[in-house]
């Protein structure tokens, strides 16, 4: 990793303080001091906003830094005001699943090591059955590693809905079987667009209703959410709320593109999603993690990169201070 600044070995939204650590106040200073690219001002609001606790730890998703080791993205989380990382565990993810025995535990303890929470991650598991599925959920259970992502489930335009959901419900209840005995919790991430079982916030409800949420939960994508609620995802939220387990945080605008709108996704704080979201949140007592994304297109380059992904820790701590 080029323009490479050594961190303390600790970060302080863990709330720990090694024997012999800097003062909290050298590490703002030296945080502020070493922001690569960023401007006086940036670094005046990242100096505030270390010094209010958040209300939700944000782990950044790691898809948008696939070409980092272990010891690179611990710098960059550092660097971008993470708390933690949502890892990818899954093809062409930082962790293939063939590979999940060997390479998670050696992953995550760099990260762990850094200071860095890593409570979640990202796989393309759909059938719990397979032995290496099996060998993924069980090596995220050793290393306490509590949430994980399914895969999407898709609509067949020729088959009737309701059937669709009864048999994804079917599939959903025994991943929660699976769940119990490894002490893990599933998320359901509703995804935008015709295609996409759960993208209609109904559709996640009927999936997990009569489901223990703390072996199937929700994890609720507030960008896709307005995307498809328009201005009833507050009721989408309410529909589900008891479930939800995790949030997935992004931030999108309307485009007219051939005299059609099309939504195109934006640095956060750019868009339209509304920080009332994160009132909502906040009043009702949730406090689990936030996954943040970067689906807009991020500079290649590594130091512009994090410029960038900066400016979006910072956007989200102000919309959801």
């Amino acid at each position: 990793m080029t323009n490479r600044i050594q961190i303390p070995s600790y970060y302080p939204m863990t709330g720990k303080s090694p024997r012999n650590a800097p003062s909290r106040r050298s590490f703002l200073r030296s945080m502020a001091t070493c922001m690569v690219g960023a401007s006086l001002g940036q670094s005046q609001n990242l100096f505030a906003s270390i010094e209010k606790k958040r209300p939700f730890p944000i782990h950044g998703f790691s898809k948008h830094f696939q070409e980092l080791t272990a010891d690179a993205l611990a710098e960059f989380a550092l660097k971008s005001r993470w708390d933690g990382v949502d890892l990818t565990v899954r093809k062409g993810g930082h962790i293939a699943p063939d590979s999940v025995e060997k390479t998670l535990p050696a992953f995550v303890k760099t990260l762990r090591n850094a200071g860095l929470q890593v409570d979640m991650i990202t796989t393309d598991i759909r059938d719990t059955t397979s032995p290496q599925n099996k060998s993924v959920l069980q090596t995220a259970a050793e290393l306490g590693i509590r949430y994980y992502r399914l895969a999407y489930w898709t609509y067949d335009a020729k088959i009737p809905v309701l059937k669709q959901l009864d048999q994804t419900k079917r599939e959903v209840e025994a991943i929660a079987k699976t769940n119990r005995e490894f002490k893990l919790t599933a998320g359901v991430q509703n995804h935008s667009g015709e295609k996409y079982i759960g993208a209609s916030i109904w559709d996640a409800w009927y999936l997990l209703k009569d489901i223990d949420p703390s072996e199937v939960s929700m994890f609720f994508d507030i960008g896709h959410a307005v995307i498809e609620g328009g201005l009833s995802w507050p009721n989408d939220l309410r529909l589900v709320q008891s479930h939800v387990s995790a949030v997935y945080a992004k931030d999108f605008e309307w485009k007219q593109t051939n005299g059609s709108s099309r939504p195109a996704w934006c640095p956060y704080g750019k868009g339209i999603v509304p920080n009332r979201f994160y009132q909502m949140l906040k009043e009702s007592g949730w406090s689990g993690p936030v996954s943040l994304h970067h689906e807009y297109d991020l500079p290649k380059n590594i130091a512009e990169r994090l410029t960038v992904v900066l400016e979006d820790t910072i956007a989200f701590d102000k919309a959801a201070s």
